[in-house]
């Protein structure tokens, strides 16, 4: 990829703004709910900016996709409407939308910069490792090697989530993403297996039973 490839992308700050959020989603997963989901609404905001003003973008919005998300969220709103603490319900449901924007907005992206893919692999594949090597390192030290953070439990390691025990989880829900980019990206099997066995192992010394099963 050219120097004037990457200068077309910067000068288009929207598209820029959009690569870059994409491209830290995993780790800001870790952070906790609030900046993968901020990131996820400017990234879905921007798209549908874009394509109010470029109606070219309209072919990014898929008809079947669109009506099988439709009839969902409406099946999730009719849902809150009989929920007994409708409120509460509809505070998860009713901006729910978000996430049909942002998933068009990541196809716009994916289909015009090829490269994001490698990037996002990268950068996922960097954040699955630090947490799986640092949770193997607190399991035997007792501490992890980043905060210094202690082994919240005698038998379930957390790396940094600390005193929120959902590694595996984490972890296990990603693993068959992660799988499949690598396999489209054709990398040698022998570290395919290599990852997997250092995810997995991490999966293990988390203590989750529910991960372990879907492991």
């Amino acid at each position: 990829m050219n120097q004037m490839f990457y200068f077309k992308i910067m000068n288009n700050k929207a598209d820029a703004v959009m690569i870059f959020l994409f491209l830290l989603l995993v780790p800001a997963l870790v952070s906790g709910p609030f900046l993968p989901d901020a990131f996820l609404s400017i990234i879905g905001l921007i798209f549908l900016i874009k394509s109010f003003f470029k109606k070219d973008l309209i072919i990014y919005y898929d008809k079947k996709f669109s009506l099988i998300f439709l009839t969902f969220f409406s099946t999730i709103i009719i849902s809150s409407t009989l929920s007994d603490d409708i409120l509460s319900s509809f505070e998860s449901s009713l901006f729910y939308f978000r996430f049909y924007f942002f998933s068009i907005g990541v196809f716009y992206l994916l289909s015009k910069y090829t490269f994001i893919q490698k990037y996002f692999l990268l950068i996922s594949l960097i954040t699955l490792c630090f947490l799986s090597i640092d949770s193997i390192y607190q399991t035997l030290f007792k501490s992890s090697m980043f905060l210094s953070l202690p082994l919240q439990n005698e038998f379930r390691a957390s790396s940094l989530f600390g005193e929120e025990l959902k590694l595996g989880n984490f972890i296990v829900r990603l693993l068959p993403l992660i799988y499949a980019l690598l396999t489209i990206n054709l990398y040698k099997n022998k570290f395919i297996i290599f990852i997997i066995i250092l995810l997995g192992s991490s999966i293990l010394v988390s203590g989750e039973r529910t991960a372990l099963g879907l492991l």
